[in-house]
Formats: C-alpha cells, structure tokens, sequence
C-alpha cells in the first residue's frame, strides 16, 4: 500500500533457495474406499498433508501442505 492506501501491484523475480531438508512435522488425513471389480479390487485413497514446519522465513508464509490421490489394484 502507499500513502493514499492503493494497492500496489509488482512482480519480482525470486532466485534465493530454501532449505527443506529439515523435518516436516504435521498432520495426515486421508480416508478410503475399496471397489471390488471381478476377480480384482480397486482401491481410492485421498490423503491430505498439512505441514507445520515453515520453510520460509522471511515475511511471507511458506508450508508443505499438499493433496494427493493414491489409486491401487489388488490383483490376488
């Protein structure tokens, strides 16, 4: 913001790394489900992560929060 408190929109270019070799502490939650087709079985599984280990630290927040989609076939 200015003095006249109008955005003010700019773009920069970011060339700095972050470290994110520590750990990654957080909290898991994923559910489920099982669909049998013939003589196999499907299995569906969203997982969300939500990391609290900030792997900026500047002012800006940067996590590791993700989701995923895990899709399996039991065969036997």
């Amino acid at each position: 913001l200015d003095d006249d408190n109008t955005i003010i929109n700019s773009e920069s270019d970011i060339n700095r790394k972050t470290d994110i070799s520590a750990l990654n502490y957080g909290i898991s939650a994923d559910l489920g489900i099982s669909i049998p087709i013939s003589k196999i079985r499907l299995f569906i599984k969203p997982e969300y992560k939500f990391g609290f280990a900030k792997l900026h630290s500047g002012a800006d927040y940067v996590s590791n929060n993700y989701l995923r989609v895990v899709i399996g076939i039991k065969v036997f």
